[in-house]
Parts: structure tokens; sequence; C-alpha cells
């Protein structure tokens, strides 16, 4: 009998790390499309970088920010780094907060649907992962 609880909890411990996993992944993924640009086949505008730049994720609370395009600098780099980083700390029931915080994001979230277009996707993209995983054997 401890054969077969072994196996159990090597089971759960799999399903768990497996369920963490994606979680992180689809959530990345999610993240990644938001930022394709039209130039690359997506909904943001991609001018001075200044919109992509300000994008952030938070883990189970809410982005509440606002960021100003500082004057003299012409060109604005994401920090997709960050945003991995941020998204790796995830665990199963966690909640990923994502937003554009340009203070103009709003408009062009209202013209273009950067975010509600591509959060639209989230079943397909957690359909897409999981599969992934079930062809590994989880």
């Amino acid at each position: 009998m401890a054969g077969f609880a072994a196996k159990v909890r090597q089971w759960a411990e799999r399903t768990k790390a497996a369920n963490t996993n994606i979680t992180r992944e689809a959530t990345m993924e999610l993240a990644r499309r938001m930022l394709v640009t039209r130039f690359e086949g997506g909904y943001l505008r991609y001018d001075t970088g200044f919109l992509q730049a300000s994008f952030i994720v938070q883990i189970n609370a809410p982005v509440n920010e606002i960021n100003y395009k500082p004057s003299g600098i012409s060109r604005f780099h994401i920090n997709r780094g960050a945003v991995k980083a941020v998204v790796n700390t995830m665990q199963t029931g966690d909640v990923a907060y994502m937003a554009f915080t340009a203070n103009y994001a709003v408009y062009r979230e209202y013209e273009d649907g950067m975010v509600r277009l591509v959060a639209q996707q989230w079943p397909q993209i957690v359909r897409s992962v999981s599969m992934k995983y079930r062809k590994m054997g989880y």
C-alpha cells in the first residue's frame, strides 16, 4: 500500500507543478500578445515606444498607476525581462493584472483594443498551453 500512496503523492506533485507552469506560460503568452505592435501583426500602436514600455504586470494587486512621457527622450523600450520575472512568481490561483500605464493608454485601448482583443484569446491560450503539457504526459 505504501507504493500506491507514493505514486499518488508523486502524481499530485507533478500535477501541481504542471498547473503552476501552465498558469505562468499562459499568462506570459497573454502578455506577449498584448505587446505585439501593429507592424508585427498585433493591435498595439508604436511610435516612440512609450506606450509599449509603460506595460506592467502585478500579481494579486490591481495596477493603479499613470505615467507621463518624459521630455527629452525620443525612444523607449519595454523591459520584457521584468514582465517575465513578475509572471514567474505566479502560483496557481494567483491573479495577474496587466496594464499599459501611459497617460493616454485608455484612449488607445478605446480606439485599438490592444488589451481587450487579446484578453478575448485567453481561453485559446490556456487550451494551447494545456495541450502542450498533456502531450508531455501531465
